[in-house]
């Protein structure tokens, strides 16, 4: 690493660039102490550069406009970056573990795949001969719920497992297929948008602002893998949708999520972890 001095500040050079060695500091910045809402946005190559976290301490763009972003003009675009991240988190698009899937979901939802779950079981053409394990969930913050937790029965299979862990993943897939259509949905709500599957987009940027248009919503090819991977899991685990009779559990629990996505009521069992993947190691 290259050291010099500029305008009286000690500077350094990486095959990342240029930057001050006195820039940011190890603790977040207080706003009461600055007077001014922080950035506070983690330094790029902060490790590599100082050995530690360093956060900025430039004035958010928020301080000049209550509209614009909480970072500074360097960092602003952190922002996008962030809402993906949210987005892909509470959907479920891009999250490669089953189990951890499951845990991060909300208490209802948690009820949903666990009685959606037992439908498919029920309706696979494989006799898994199961056994009920008991599970509690966490309903501490919720509103359509009294206690602090509430137990539900998990059917764990003991006969055609592999199968059956199929179908516990094709529940997980279809939530996640929900999640995705509820976000895509109110994307299509928003008066800057078009339908259901566009999204406006930023085309490029000039010194007069931003230039967009309409195009394809970003969910559009998860969404078209995970139907895919959701259909071979449920044959995987010999429920076939082409079949009217075996559909209709697919049906139910459809209706399950629309009825269940804001509770107002409090269900008679509720579910819980994963405990398949716990006893299955998925």
């Amino acid at each position: 690493m290259e050291t010099f001095t500029r305008d009286g500040e000690e500077w350094a050079r990486d095959e990342h660039g240029e930057f001050r060695l006195s820039a940011g500091s190890p603790e977040p910045f207080d706003e009461d102490e600055l007077s001014y809402q922080p950035c506070n946005a983690v330094l790029k190559f902060t490790m590599e550069r100082y050995g530690e976290v360093r956060y900025c301490g430039g004035m958010a763009r928020c301080n000049f406009n209550p509209d614009e972003s909480n970072r500074c003009k360097h960092h602003k675009g952190r922002d996008n970056i962030m809402a993906q991240h949210h987005e892909a988190f509470s959907t479920g698009a891009f999250v490669k573990s089953y189990t951890s899937l499951f845990d991060k979901m909300e208490p209802h939802k948690r009820v949903i795949a666990i009685e959606m779950f037992r439908n498919l079981l029920a309706e696979s053409r494989y006799d898994f001969e199961c056994e009920d394990v008991s599970e509690t969930v966490d309903t501490s913050n919720v509103d359509w719920h009294d206690g602090d937790e509430v137990v539900v029965q998990f059917p764990v299979p003991k006969e055609h497992e592999t199968r059956g862990k199929a179908l516990w993943f094709a529940t997980l897939e279809f939530i996640k297929v929900e999640n995705i259509q509820q976000k895509m949905f109110e994307d299509a709500m928003r008066p800057e948008n078009g339908t259901t599957g566009e999204r406006e987009v930023v085309v490029t940027a000039t010194e007069h602002g931003k230039i967009t248009d309409m195009g394809e919503h970003h969910l559009n090819l998860p969404l078209s893998r995970i139907i895919k991977d959701h259909k071979n899991l449920l044959n995987m685990g010999g429920v076939n949708l082409d079949n009217d009779d075996s559909a209709g559990g697919e049906t139910v629990a459809r209706q399950w999520v629309v009825e269940m996505d804001e509770p107002d009521h409090k269900p008679e069992a509720e579910v819980e972890p994963d405990p398949f993947t716990k006893h299955e190691g998925a």
